[in-house]
């Protein structure tokens, strides 16, 4: 008995010293940063739902400088905030920072059902390759009846309600009608009762205190096992039925991420089933990815190779699950932003939908190539997304090659998160006005470079639907201002910010006003 506690107090003591060795690696390089507890390090401080992990990152700043660093449990990231070394992270020295740092529960290395947001070197260059076949001038014009389809259907939503709104609420039907749609093939969706919709919502709005999440920062060595664990809890052995069982009651939730990935699996599999029995092409995303093909050799990821040209039913999946999230809560945020601002700023939207209003004057039909001939909307949406960036929690790196920029050196395996909140305000970058919504600003010369608006990212890993998420917002635009004006109301200000994968508003309230009878 006498010798287990003593093995115990032993394992106890060892245990202890290496976490406070973890603990002190900034300090032993000059990084200043927030003190870090035991085991926790700061996740304490970055997972309230309530105070976003972003909105901590730019009160840090504010502390400790543009580059400090801090640790998520066991996880220590270094922040970036100075542009110029963000532009050499993120794209003059790409080769040296590729991979994304990893995520809480992301596995230690790539395999057959990593995402292409998660995968390394010659992987993600094999998915992302793939992948971009979904956003081709071709691919792009195909869905944009859909799209309209949708805008209309939201925008005559929008309409039959009587009084203030909660634009987030409708953005959020519009950008899933979407992305279901042009992604999923899924036809007969119907908006404003999309099964996909609480799956969706259960990911984004999910507070970093969950265990999935602290798990597996406190403990990163045993992710694999922890991850392993998840899934298995998780695991629903009734098939594709999404009713609580045995297994699923062990888990702290019913995790909405794994429901979706049955969800979609089952999708993907039901399509390869009806092209087996010479079911047309629809043209989605899904048939993308089915037909997908590209000049690949000898493409390795992890210790495997993997050298086929085509995508693997897990990757399809992995691609669709990708496509789904990003397209359903980043653009939905971004367009309740901008009725928030058009509402609080009435000489911008009168600019604008005068602009809309003689662009309708000259194009009978809307054209991908032609929205290109909306500058001041570009403006306002461009503007709107500086004040609040999406997605900037996934605007990291890890080093992969040690180097030195401006003084600061980087060691291999340091994970780099940039705080894309501070430098969109950074007065150095855009101007002694910066806190100012004027989306004039992106319409004047300017030597600044692409780099400092980092709301997709930049560099190669740019965000692949980007051009899809500016042809939503446009379009969505042009339906509801060309019919209605949008007005405050006494719940429009203030915004409140939540969230822990993405900051978004709670809601943004308004009023449509019609402009004339439809």
């Amino acid at each position: 008995m006498l010798t287990f506690l003593l093995l115990l107090a032993t394992a106890i003591f060892v245990l202890y010293r290496y976490y406070c060795s973890v603990n002190k690696k900034w300090e032993q390089r000059g990084i200043p940063g927030p003190k870090p507890e035991f085991l926790f390090g700061n996740l304490r401080e970055i997972w309230d739902f309530d105070k976003p992990r972003s909105l901590v990152l730019r009160d840090w700043t504010k502390q400790f400088g543009k580059i400090y660093g801090f640790f998520e449990g066991q996880r220590p990231f270094i922040v970036v905030s100075d542009f110029e070394t963000i532009n050499e992270i993120i794209v003059k020295k790409f080769d040296h920072f590729y991979p994304r740092a990893r995520f809480a529960l992301q596995e230690r290395k790539d395999g057959p059902s990593t995402r292409i947001i998660e995968a390394r070197g010659p992987h993600w260059k094999r998915l992302r390759a793939l992948g971009s076949m979904a956003f081709t001038n071709k691919s792009l014009r195909n869905i944009l009846s859909t799209v309209e389809d949708s805008a209309t259907n939201v925008v005559d939503g929008m309409g039959r309600h009587q009084g203030e709104i909660n634009t987030l609420e409708y953005f959020q039907e519009y950008t899933l009608d979407v992305i279901c749609k042009v992604a999923l093939g899924m036809r007969d969706v119907k908006m404003f009762n999309n099964e996909y919709l609480a799956s969706c919502r259960g990911i984004f709005y999910r507070p970093l205190r969950h265990p999935v999440t602290v798990l597996p920062s406190l403990f990163p060595s045993v992710v694999n096992e922890i991850r392993g664990l998840f899934f298995l809890l998780c695991k629903n052995p009734y098939n594709y039925s999404f009713q609580y069982n045995i297994s699923a009651k062990l888990a702290i939730v019913r995790s909405p991420f794994v429901v979706l990935m049955e969800m979609l699996k089952k999708n993907v599999e039901d399509r390869k089933a009806q092209r087996a029995n010479g079911l047309k092409s629809t043209g989605d995303f899904i048939d993308l990815f089915l037909d997908a093909e590209v000049d690949v050799s000898e493409v390795q990821f992890g210790e495997d190779s993997d050298t086929a040209r085509r995508l693997s039913s897990d990757e399809i999946v992995g691609q669709c699950l990708v496509f789904l999230l990003a397209g359903f809560d980043t653009t939905s945020n971004s367009l309740a932003y901008t009725t928030h601002f058009l509402a609080n700023h009435d000489d911008v939207q009168k600019k604008l939908i005068d602009e809309i209003d003689s662009f309708l004057i000259e194009n009978e039909t809307i054209e991908v190539e032609r929205l290109n001939e909306l500058p001041y909307m570009d403006a306002v949406i461009k503007e709107s997304l500086r004040h609040y960036p999406l997605g900037s929690t996934v605007v990291t790196r890890e080093c992969a090659k040690s180097c030195e920029i401006g003084g600061f050196k980087f060691e291999i395996g340091d994970q780099i998160a940039t705080d894309t909140w501070s430098m969109h305000m950074d007065e150095n970058v855009w101007g002694k006005y910066a806190k100012e919504f004027r989306p004039e600003r992106w319409l004047e010369e300017s030597s600044r470079p692409r780099a400092a608006f980092q709301s997709f990212g930049e560099g190669p890993r740019i965000c692949l639907g980007m051009r899809l998420a500016y042809i939503e917002e446009k379009i969505a635009l042009i339906k509801l201002l060309s019919r209605f004006t949008i007005e405050k109301t006494t719940n429009t200000n203030p915004i409140k910010l939540l969230g822990s994968l993405t900051v978004g508003p709670e809601k943004v309230m308004v009023k449509l006003v019609k402009r004339y009878s439809v």
